[in-house]
């Protein structure tokens, strides 16, 4: 099962960001850009524009190999920090607050701990790694077990079965299960082997979400990883509610190329916020 919500549940104030906030990198001409998660380390400039790290892992070696990027402020859209693990209202419906004030004695006069008690079948927890399964894949070449890719070991991996990829161009998945109940899914995120050594990282992929009939749908458009070996962060525009979701890989960083070691696809770590 899965529910999207409305494309302004993570919009802000352009004009109000400043540094330290999260955002989402969107309406660029560069696609290798869309949709990544960064934060902003530079306030405006006299150029129009903000500094932003792409992914939020930083310290000082990563900065060096990383450096910010100059973005416009209407090319960012602000994610709400999150400060609890609480569960959040599903997806298309309203806080418990509003509930209660619609509902309660102020609103349509039921008691206000009947109201409260309503507001329990409105939300939903937010999706937790230690629950996250792999629940299968289109092929594999067998190095490591699937559970592989869910920790944050850089000397393990998934890599799709050999000749599934020719010319590093085709459709190899992972699926990944969150469980019984729908979880809030607002942003994945994905760890790759950097060139040279990473001919096989997958480089355009697609998210695709269980729907309530157990059927596959997109959640995201095709989207870009960057030559680089941090964990990158995409958010999904809008989150969605799902019990499962599917990383579509299309084509990896050697596609294209006269590489003869291009025939398959693969990844170090995929993780859920």
């Amino acid at each position: 099962m899965y529910t999207v919500g409305p494309e302004s549940s993570t919009s802000g104030d352009a004009s109000s960001l400043t540094v330290g906030d999260t955002v989402v990198l969107l309406g660029l001409r560069k696609a290798e850009f869309q949709q990544h998660v960064g934060k902003i380390v530079t306030e405006l400039g006299r150029s129009g524009r903000h500094g932003v790290c792409l992914a939020c892992e930083q310290g000082r070696e990563r900065d060096r190999a990383y450096p910010p990027i100059a973005l416009k402020p209407e090319n960012l859209q602000l994610m709400p920090s999150r400060m609890s693990e609480a569960p959040v209202a599903i997806v298309g419906s309203v806080g418990p607050k509003t509930v209660v004030l619609v509902l309660g004695e102020r609103g349509w006069g039921l008691p206000d701990n009947v109201a409260k008690h309503v507001t329990k079948f409105l939300l939903i927890d937010r999706v937790s790694m230690d629950k996250v399964a792999v629940s299968g894949c289109s092929s594999d070449r067998g190095d490591f077990p699937l559970e592989a890719v869910l920790n944050n070991a850089c000397d393990q991996w998934w890599i799709s079965g050999p000749g599934s990829m020719p010319g590093g161009v085709g459709c190899e998945y992972l699926d990944f299960s969150f469980g019984p109940k729908p979880r809030r899914v607002e942003c994945v995120g994905l760890r790759i082997p950097p060139m040279p050594s990473g001919p096989l990282s997958v480089r355009s992929f697609r998210l695709l979400v269980l729907d309530s009939l157990g059927q596959w749908v997109p959640a995201t458009p095709e989207l870009q990883t960057l030559d680089r070996s941090d964990m990158q962060k995409f958010a999904l525009m809008p989150p969605v509610d799902t019990t499962g979701m599917r990383l579509e890989c299309v084509r990896n960083a050697a596609a294209g190329s006269r590489s003869s070691f291009s025939d398959c696809i693969g990844l170090f770590q995929v993780s859920f916020y």
